[in-house]
């Protein structure tokens, strides 16, 4: 069964509090506290994926290639 083409959205959190705080994390990620996220996963190609993130009314796309170490920009340009 394929993930792809498919949205998930989480059901439940346990400690998130306590993950966001030691993470220290930006805008995006404290959003998750309140609003369910929504990932959809897409293949560009053979190797290729582009991921869309949609928090409340925030969107995050990222394209990325299997095997290869990513870093996604922050809205501020920060990585």
């Amino acid at each position: 069964m394929s993930f792809l083409g498919k949205k998930f959205r989480r059901s439940h959190c346990e400690n998130i509090n306590e993950l966001v705080k030691a993470a220290n994390t930006h805008d995006v990620i404290q959003a998750f506290k309140t609003f369910a996220p929504t990932i959809c996963f897409t293949r560009v190609d053979k190797n290729t994926f582009h991921m869309d993130l949609q928090v409340a009314s925030k969107h995050v796309g990222h394209t990325f290639k299997l095997g290869e170490e990513q870093e996604m920009e922050r809205k501020d340009g920060s990585m």
